[in-house]
């Protein structure tokens, strides 16, 4: 899989944060989706408060989660009002506004890691007691995820429409990479609501790829093109970005790139770059326009390329590879 879990997070401070007297006790509120076995996982949290506190009475990043169970009902589980809460005072003001949110996020990773669950969310409030529960709002987080975007234009549907496709002719081969390509369009639509779900659309396009080309090997690359019914030029090209998306699958999405490569070894680099996310996730949409590519000419029919955007966490810019190198070695950079 690869490393990119890095999202920015969007931060609000209320103007009330100034006013209040330090030092501050209060929590952070993540309402969590119900997902599977979700309600079960922080029912039991909450039954078995104290086991926790006493088994993590020594870990500053475990030990908050179960420090603040007054703040909470069994009730509130039941009705399905799902949330983290993670205890944290504030000595001083500065302190609060430069609270960095990655110490809050290592913290719930280690806690999945220990109870074998994700939680999936969205939204960070921090609160203060005011006598009346935890309902005095003075920061929040949003996290910005990538969001995707499909276009399906006048010419796109035209061409549909005139597009045939011989299933008979198809051979197993064939119809397993198209089952690939099929799951990795379906996996890409549901955009970045989780993290690894783009990266999972990438290793189904890249198994296309790759069960087309008939190797897996960067040396076998120029053999195999040259077998495929094509132009010279259309074989330089395709060429090219193949051993493109062999690189970026054995760099970021495999392990042999692991050790060699600086930054997997930068401390904390990969779950806190946004930028080294960006340019990586970006990576799907050539492994995409390859792998309809290359189905095209196996199949001997013309498949149209619906345009396909991924927009990073601004919401404006936006990315979309259409078969031109050049974008090779700019937008689609292989970071390194």
């Amino acid at each position: 899989m690869a490393f990119t879990f890095a999202r920015d997070y969007e931060k609000w401070i209320s103007s009330d944060s100034g006013k209040v007297d330090y030092p501050i006790q209060g929590a952070f509120i993540i309402p969590v989706q119900n997902t599977l076995m979700t309600s079960q996982t922080i029912e039991f949290m909450f039954l078995k408060n104290q086991q926790f506190l006493d088994n993590y009475k020594a870990d500053p990043q475990l030990l908050p989660f179960f420090c603040g169970q007054h703040w909470y009902s069994n009730q509130e589980i039941k009705n399905g009002d799902l949330k983290l809460i993670w205890l944290k005072p504030f000595d001083n003001i500065e302190l609060f506004n430069n609270f960095d949110i990655y110490t809050l996020l290592e913290s719930i990773n280690k806690l999945e890691i220990i109870l074998d669950h994700s939680f999936l969310f969205s939204d960070i409030t921090y609160c203060v007691d005011i006598g009346t529960g935890l309902n005095k709002q003075l920061l929040a987080f949003h996290k910005k995820n990538f969001s995707v975007g499909k276009a399906f234009e006048c010419e796109d549907r035209s061409s549909v429409l005139n597009t045939s496709l011989n299933t008979n002719q198809i051979t197993s081969r064939e119809s397993i990479a198209m089952q690939l390509y099929i799951v990795g369009n379906g996996i890409i639509s549901l955009g970045d609501i989780y993290i690894g779900l783009l990266e999972s659309a990438f290793m189904h396009f890249y198994q296309c790829c790759e069960l087309l080309i008939g190797t897996h090997k960067d040396s076998q690359i120029e053999t195999r093109v040259n077998e495929l019914q094509v132009s010279l030029e259309d074989r330089e090209r395709i060429s090219k970005i193949t051993r493109h998306v062999f690189i970026a699958r054995n760099w970021f999405f495999a392990h042999s790139g692991y050790e060699q490569k600086s930054f997997y070894k930068e401390d904390k680099m990969l779950i806190q770059n946004s930028k080294f996310s960006s340019q990586v996730i970006r990576q799907v949409l050539v492994a995409k326009w390859l792998s309809r590519y290359l189905l095209s000419i196996v199949l001997k029919t013309e498949l149209k390329q619906r345009e396909f955007r991924i927009y990073d966490s601004t919401g404006i810019e936006s990315y979309n590879f259409n078969g031109n190198i050049s974008d090779l070695s700019s937008t689609f950079k292989i970071p390194e």
